[in-house]
């Protein structure tokens, strides 16, 4: 063995790096697994993990190292946000009243990662019921700043290094605005790309699993690990550009501000605005404006609308047990209480009529660039203002956010790559045209921890 793990080994190292190290026997997968515990109790203070279990897993990674290796996700070590079911660790959802619940089953995504030789290490911290309500956990860029919510606890850890990747669930910003406040990658596959089998249900039209990481050379690792393919799943994704990749010399890149564009920051619209520049000038291409259309300044008010009423839907019994829910999550559920049918079901008319429409619009783009977060992350306590984050949800189209800037803080923001729904092959081969093209770097930086 001559390979020495490095304090940014998970970021540095992409899956497929760390497969062909242990397969040359450069390096040993114990090596990487007790480097990896001794990573995890120098940040606990963090507060990411919030199901966690030293001596289990030492014992289950005994049995099963040695079948580990000859995997084709081999060496790699893995995270899940507290709303999927597992068989090795309970999952509460952040909720008081499911404390120590114990799913008895794996969700699907797991399965088929453990099943392809992933090692789960343990639950992420999340919001109660993956909503709005703040959790514990901290950023590992700045205390004092907000690390977002939902999926709180993944974004944190890939920050830290701690693992390749995490699973996170976006219904709104989940993964987008942590993501960006704790300045790592943040997937949002295709709405429907992956099974939400044994995951908490929120929001039919909305739930969408997705992943953090710290190198970018995972997401197709990952997505060839949990995305359903084949004629029998009426949402896979369209696999043409992972067969037989688009000639991307001749790129086609387009630009969308948003309804979202005058909530953000003056350092942020100008950052943005500096990276087009950047591309232009570098590729010799034009990058071009795409309108938004007026009726799409409507998204966030039938986002709120659909999402309240399901959230009142799903959790009736919750809500009866009301000491044990927050005064956020108790507003929420009156809130969708009070929307009537009619006015849902307009809301998912709606949705259905955007959706078709940027379909159209963006059906010639390889990548759109557009903004995230308003900027970084703001100060605990300072309010946060609607920003682009959930638009892509809502659309069901595939996003990526990308940690490209720094703020006045010195704290990471970024902003989105998006493409057409089921097209997230093509993203990823696009993004990667930009990372051989050194525009982009193919790494985040690694907190402090």
């Amino acid at each position: 063995m001559s390979y020495k793990i490095e304090k940014d080994f998970f970021i540095k190292k992409s899956i497929k790096d760390i497969g062909n190290l242990i397969h040359k026997k450069e390096l040993s997968i114990d090596l990487i697994f007790s480097n990896l515990l001794e990573k995890i109790e120098l940040s606990k203070k963090y507060n990411y993990l919030c199901k966690y279990d030293q001596k289990k897993l030492s014992e289950k990674f005994s049995k099963l190292k040695n079948t580990l290796k000859e995997k084709k996700l081999s060496g790699c070590f893995y995270l899940a946000k507290d709303i999927f079911n597992t068989k090795d660790f309970s999952t509460e959802m952040g909720s008081k009243i499911w404390k120590n619940f114990e799913p008895g089953n794996n969700a699907r995504s797991i399965d088929d990662i453990e099943y392809d030789g992933g090692f789960l290490l343990g639950k992420t911290t999340t919001a109660e019921f993956a909503v709005h309500y703040p959790n514990n956990c901290l950023n590992p860029r700045n205390v004092h700043h907000l690390v977002g919510t939902s999926s709180s606890g993944s974004a944190a850890a890939i920050a830290l290094g701690i693992s390749s990747f995490a699973l996170a669930t976006q219904s709104a910003g989940s993964i987008s605005r942590p993501a960006s406040y704790c300045g790592v990658i943040g997937v949002k596959p295709s709405f429907g790309s992956i099974p939400r089998t044994g995951v908490l249900k929120t929001c039919d039209t909305l739930d969408t699993i997705g992943f953090m990481t710290g190198n970018f050379q995972n997401c197709k690792s990952i997505l060839n690990s949990i995305a359903v393919q084949g004629s029998n799943y009426p949402y896979n994704l369209s696999l043409s550009y992972e067969k037989k990749e688009r000639d991307l010399k001749k790129i086609k890149i387009g630009f969308v501000k948003t309804h979202a564009w005058n909530n953000l920051k003056n350092y942020t619209k100008k950052s943005i605005l500096n990276f087009i520049d950047k591309i232009s000038e570098e590729l010799k291409i034009k990058v071009n404006l795409i309108d938004w259309d007026n009726e799409l300044s409507k998204i966030h008010k039938f986002h709120s609308n659909i999402y309240h009423k399901s959230l009142s839907y799903y959790f009736k019994r919750e809500k009866k047990i009301g000491h044990s829910i927050s005064q956020v999550m108790k507003k929420i559920i009156k809130e969708g209480d009070a929307i009537n049918n009619n006015k849902y079901f307009e809301g998912i008319d709606f949705q259905n009529r955007q959706i078709n429409k940027i379909d159209n619009l963006f059906d010639d783009f390889d990548l759109i660039i557009a903004p995230a977060t308003v900027g970084e992350a703001p100060k605990i306590n300072e309010e946060e203002v609607d920003d682009a984050s959930l638009i892509w949800t809502f659309l069901h189209t595939p996003s990526i956010f990308y940690p490209m800037f720094l703020g006045p803080n010195n704290l990471p923001f970024g902003l989105h790559f998006v493409c057409k729904r089921k097209q997230d092959y093509r993203l990823i081969n696009a993004i990667n045209y930009l990372i051989e093209k050194n525009i982009l770097s193919s790494k985040i930086s690694q907190a402090k921890i």
